[in-house]
């Protein structure tokens, strides 16, 4: 069955991961005299991908990058074009693409895993090497949020890759925890009340049982926490979710959706709940569907397939990791906890033999802005074209 709902509103709907990159309008678009661009496409599998290699002008081959976005797979931005052209104006060619079926990409990124993104990763990788202009033997990956842990993994697969520049890693830390921790973060920072912050809090636990199905909900516990909520319909979403894999007949799968939405839109409107749901109108979209192909979604989703328990294989998928590292956190990220994923991160790679170089940044968040700004933060700028000087050869 083909499913049609953007990857996006699955991603945000479960508040895992945090949107790539800051609105398109930033102070300025990076692209600076001396930068060309060439629209490309390349393969992986039978997906084609499209996008855009930002290059320095001067002749002579030189280094690249692929750019990998976030959970959001979405299509080139402005974000994601700002990050290459300031590869470019260092020295360095980068490729940036939409993920598939955004953009001019072919495909559906909706129900791709990790390891589906780790494979893309390394199309891409291969595609670089082999573009005029480019040292086969010098070209790394980029990654934000979720695209930070792929292109990690990525080159844990690849000894070849040059080098990883991470930005907003969580690899390692369990999807959960980094909601719960997105979660309190948001809502402390905007004076929501302790109980509305655990209304959002048991909402994401029986939302992740039901995306995932993997029995994680600990009912009994939930059931005593919505004891003082009894005017609210957790009885009646606790049974929709539990009745959503056991529905069979078309009739009794219609019902169960039918009741899961129901329940949902109790809350729609309350503030809380966008801590747990935090864009809403992705979720009217998600809720839209047909029953069939809601339920099958249900079935077949990532987290239905196992990423949920991803960050458990985290250390030994980075046992063959050969390139430098650069992992760079902002201080007041709200979508992750910054030191928590550094210390974990450390400890996968401990193990291995490998030039890893660890900055958190104060005052900065998720997308390397300041707190309240826009644009990239000219002291993570700074850090990453000192660092990339250091570690990559650039004419």
């Amino acid at each position: 069955m083909r499913i049609r709902v953007n990857a996006h509103a699955v991603v945000l709907l479960l508040g895992w991961g945090a949107l790539a990159g800051p609105p398109d309008a930033l102070k300025r678009t990076g692209f600076e005299t001396g930068i060309q661009a060439a629209e490309v496409e390349f393969r992986n599998g039978t997906t084609v991908l499209r996008g855009t290699i930002i290059q320095p002008a001067a002749s002579g081959p030189g280094p690249g990058v692929v750019i990998l976005g976030g959970s959001e797979r979405g299509a080139r931005n402005a974000y994601k074009r700002r990050i290459a052209s300031d590869f470019a104006a260092s020295g360095i060619s980068a490729l940036v693409y939409d993920s598939p079926g955004t953009g001019a990409s072919t495909g559906n990124a909706v129900l791709q895993t990790k390891d589906d993104r780790v494979v893309e990763a390394l199309a891409a990788v291969r595609f670089l090497r082999g573009r005029p202009g480019i040292e086969p033997h010098t070209v790394g990956l980029w990654g934000i949020s979720e695209g930070s842990g792929i292109a990690l993994l990525a080159a844990g697969k690849d000894p070849e890759v040059a080098f990883v520049v991470s930005v907003s890693p969580a690899l390692g830390v369990a999807p959960v925890e980094i909601s719960r921790f997105r979660i309190e973060m948001t809502g402390h920072e905007n004076r929501f009340s302790q109980e509305d912050i655990g209304r959002a809090l048991v909402l994401e636990e029986i939302l992740y049982e039901l995306f995932s199905g993997a029995g994680l909900a600990e009912w009994r516990l939930i059931g005593m926490k919505v004891r003082n909520w009894q005017e609210e319909p957790w009885a009646e979403l606790i049974e929709a979710v539990k009745g959503a894999r056991r529905a069979a007949l078309p009739e009794e799968r219609k019902k169960t959706k039918d009741a899961l939405i129901k329940c949902l839109d109790f809350w729609k409107e309350k503030g809380w709940f966008r801590l747990a749901v935090p864009d809403v109108g992705r979720f009217e979209r998600l809720a839209a569907l047909e029953a069939e192909a809601f339920l099958a979604f249900l079935d077949n989703n990532p987290w239905a397939r196992g990423d949920w328990l991803d960050h458990l294989r985290a250390s030994a998928d980075l046992s063959g990791l050969r390139s430098p590292v650069l992992a760079i956190w902002g201080e007041n990220d709200l979508f992750l906890p910054p030191h928590r994923s550094a210390a974990i991160l450390r400890r996968l790679l401990q193990g291995v033999k490998i030039d890893l170089t660890i900055e958190i940044l104060p005052g900065i968040g998720h997308t390397m802005a300041y707190s309240g700004q826009t644009d990239i933060s000219p002291k993570y700028t700074e850090i990453v074209k000192d660092w990339l000087k250091a570690k990559v050869r650039i004419q």
